[in-house]
Protein backbone atom coordinates (compact mmCIF):
# COMPACT_ATOMS: atom_id res chain seq x y z
CA UNK A 1 0.00 0.00 0.00
CA UNK A 2 2.87 2.53 1.04
CA UNK A 3 4.59 1.73 -2.30
CA UNK A 4 1.52 2.43 -4.35
CA UNK A 5 0.91 5.77 -2.10
CA UNK A 6 4.25 6.76 -3.30
CA UNK A 7 3.82 5.93 -7.41
CA UNK A 8 0.00 7.78 -7.00
CA UNK A 9 2.16 10.56 -5.43
CA UNK A 10 4.56 11.06 -8.14
CA UNK A 11 2.13 10.73 -11.37
CA UNK A 12 -0.33 12.84 -9.77
CA UNK A 13 1.70 15.68 -7.99
CA UNK A 14 3.58 17.12 -11.29
CA UNK A 15 -0.16 18.53 -11.53
CA UNK A 16 -1.02 20.00 -8.81
CA UNK A 17 2.19 21.64 -8.48
CA UNK A 18 1.92 22.93 -11.84
CA UNK A 19 -1.52 24.49 -11.08
CA UNK A 20 0.13 26.09 -7.95
CA UNK A 21 3.32 27.60 -9.44
CA UNK A 22 1.37 28.98 -12.06
CA UNK A 23 -0.23 31.72 -10.13
CA UNK A 24 0.87 35.15 -11.12
CA UNK A 25 2.38 33.89 -13.93
CA UNK A 26 0.93 35.19 -17.44
CA UNK A 27 -0.92 33.27 -19.70
CA UNK A 28 1.72 33.23 -22.81
CA UNK A 29 4.08 32.29 -20.28
CA UNK A 30 1.90 29.16 -19.08
CA UNK A 31 0.84 28.34 -22.59
CA UNK A 32 4.26 27.57 -23.80
CA UNK A 33 5.31 25.48 -20.74
CA UNK A 34 2.19 23.45 -20.78
CA UNK A 35 2.32 23.27 -24.98
CA UNK A 36 6.19 22.19 -25.25
CA UNK A 37 5.25 19.33 -23.46
CA UNK A 38 3.36 16.46 -26.56
CA UNK A 39 1.61 14.43 -23.87
CA UNK A 40 -0.49 17.30 -22.51
CA UNK A 41 -3.25 18.45 -24.43
CA UNK A 42 -4.28 22.18 -23.56
CA UNK A 43 -7.45 23.73 -24.73
CA UNK A 44 -7.39 27.38 -24.87
CA UNK A 45 -9.88 30.43 -23.88
CA UNK A 46 -9.69 34.14 -23.07
CA UNK A 47 -10.28 33.89 -19.48
CA UNK A 48 -9.07 30.25 -19.10
CA UNK A 49 -7.53 27.36 -20.49
CA UNK A 50 -7.90 23.44 -19.47
CA UNK A 51 -5.19 21.53 -19.45
CA UNK A 52 -6.55 17.45 -20.01
CA UNK A 53 -4.82 14.58 -18.64
CA UNK A 54 -5.48 10.85 -18.60
CA UNK A 55 -7.72 8.95 -16.13
CA UNK A 56 -10.23 12.17 -15.93
CA UNK A 57 -7.66 14.54 -14.64
CA UNK A 58 -7.46 17.82 -15.66
CA UNK A 59 -6.30 21.49 -14.57
CA UNK A 60 -7.93 24.71 -14.81
CA UNK A 61 -6.29 28.14 -14.98
CA UNK A 62 -8.12 31.28 -14.51
CA UNK A 63 -6.49 34.50 -16.02
CA UNK A 64 -7.56 38.16 -15.32
CA UNK A 65 -5.62 40.68 -16.82
CA UNK A 66 -4.11 37.91 -18.62
CA UNK A 67 -2.06 36.43 -15.49
CA UNK A 68 -3.33 33.55 -13.74
CA UNK A 69 -5.04 34.15 -10.38
CA UNK A 70 -6.70 30.53 -9.48
CA UNK A 71 -5.25 27.74 -10.60
CA UNK A 72 -8.17 24.06 -10.11
CA UNK A 73 -6.82 20.43 -10.45
CA UNK A 74 -9.77 17.91 -10.65
CA UNK A 75 -8.61 14.37 -10.18
CA UNK A 76 -10.46 11.08 -9.01
CA UNK A 77 -11.60 10.97 -5.78
CA UNK A 78 -9.83 8.14 -4.77
CA UNK A 79 -6.02 10.38 -4.85
CA UNK A 80 -7.53 12.86 -2.15
CA UNK A 81 -6.07 11.06 0.36
CA UNK A 82 -2.51 11.51 -1.42
CA UNK A 83 -2.85 14.85 -2.30
CA UNK A 84 -3.47 15.64 1.85
CA UNK A 85 -0.32 13.65 2.83
CA UNK A 86 1.89 15.52 -0.33
CA UNK A 87 0.64 18.78 1.30
CA UNK A 88 0.98 17.89 4.83
CA UNK A 89 4.84 16.14 4.04
CA UNK A 90 5.56 19.76 1.96
CA UNK A 91 5.01 21.41 4.93
CA UNK A 92 1.57 23.24 4.20
CA UNK A 93 -0.23 24.75 7.20
CA UNK A 94 -3.89 23.33 7.10
CA UNK A 95 -6.26 26.14 8.23
CA UNK A 96 -9.82 24.51 7.98
CA UNK A 97 -11.09 20.96 7.21
CA UNK A 98 -10.48 21.31 3.51
CA UNK A 99 -8.30 24.47 3.02
CA UNK A 100 -4.48 25.11 3.74
CA UNK A 101 -1.38 27.47 3.26
CA UNK A 102 2.16 27.33 2.13
CA UNK A 103 4.61 27.69 4.57
CA UNK A 104 5.18 31.08 2.79
CA UNK A 105 2.07 31.51 3.43
CA UNK A 106 1.67 33.03 0.10
CA UNK A 107 -0.60 30.42 -1.40
CA UNK A 108 -4.00 28.62 -0.52
CA UNK A 109 -4.82 25.06 -1.18
CA UNK A 110 -8.83 24.30 -0.89
CA UNK A 111 -10.20 20.47 -1.31
CA UNK A 112 -13.76 20.22 -2.62
CA UNK A 113 -15.21 17.00 -2.95
CA UNK A 114 -18.26 15.76 -4.98
CA UNK A 115 -18.93 12.32 -3.76
CA UNK A 116 -21.71 11.94 -6.71
CA UNK A 117 -18.83 12.87 -9.59
CA UNK A 118 -15.94 10.94 -7.39
CA UNK A 119 -13.64 13.76 -8.34
CA UNK A 120 -11.86 16.11 -5.55
CA UNK A 121 -11.31 19.84 -7.03
CA UNK A 122 -8.03 21.19 -5.68
CA UNK A 123 -8.45 25.34 -5.78
CA UNK A 124 -5.28 27.16 -5.67
CA UNK A 125 -5.06 30.74 -5.54
CA UNK A 126 -3.01 33.72 -3.80
CA UNK A 127 -3.27 33.96 -0.19
CA UNK A 128 -4.50 36.89 1.77
CA UNK A 129 -3.54 37.51 5.16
Amino acid sequence: MRKLLILLTVMLFPICLMAQNTIGESKEDIRKIIQSNPNFKLLTGDNSDTLVFTQGMQAIFDYKNNICYKSISVMPLKYMSAIVEKMTTDSYKKINDNTWIDNKETLRVTIVVDKIKGVCFVTTTSYEK
